[in-house]
């Protein structure tokens, strides 16, 4: 169970040194999100930088304090760091990026978006990468779930094995399958649904 429930929380009791926070706007309808970086999730903060790439908006929470930073875990449907959300907001396509302790490779795939879903694990696959979608913890359907937060109201979850992480050729190529998923989108318009408005 997570120590706090909402980044304000979060920051009132640990204070901006227990952290870091990147971002890099660069004005795509995709942005890439590691929410869970640094200590917390190891190697998610560095496989999320090598698929946004210079293309994609980058976002990575970043615990740095020494000890305890599992602490600064907030679950992903209450992830509501200000500067994340706004940055969501206006994206037409989003991609996160998680860790699960497993040392056998394995990526689940979630979220609430099928399409870029279903090109992902294609890619994944081309790169001879092993993927599935049917663990019922990671199924990342939650409206709230930072993936979903996306303009479109979808996104994916990417949950990737430790095993993976911590290996450079693994990384590489999981950035590589997912630039290859994203090629369609990356000059897509955002535009934002005022449809209800």
């Amino acid at each position: 169970m997570d120590l706090y429930s909402s980044f304000a929380e979060l920051h009132r009791r640990e204070g901006s040194e227990a952290y870091e926070i990147v971002l890099h706007d660069r004005q795509s309808p995709v942005t890439i999100v590691a929410p869970h970086g640094g200590n917390i999730e190891p190697g998610t903060t560095e496989l999320a930088q090598l698929m946004a790439g210079n293309s994609f908006n980058f976002y990575s929470f970043i615990a740095t304090k020494d000890q305890d930073s599992p602490d600064l875990h907030i679950t992903s449907h209450n992830f509501d760091e200000p500067r994340c959300l706004t940055l969501l907001e206006r994206s037409q396509h989003v991609i996160t990026v998680h860790g699960f302790k497993f040392d056998r490779a394995m990526i689940y795939i979630g979220g609430l978006d099928h399409e870029l879903k279903d090109r992902i694990r294609q890619a994944l696959l081309d790169e001879n990468l092993p993927v599935a979608d049917d663990h019922p913890k990671y199924q990342g359907i939650h409206p709230s779930n930072i993936c979903n937060r996306s303009l479109s109201g979808r996104g994916v979850q990417l949950e990737v094995s430790r095993h993976l992480r911590g290996c450079l050729q693994s990384r590489a190529s999981i950035a590589a399958a997912i630039q290859k998923a994203l090629k369609p989108y990356s000059r897509s318009i955002v535009t934002p649904d005022t449809s209800n408005i």
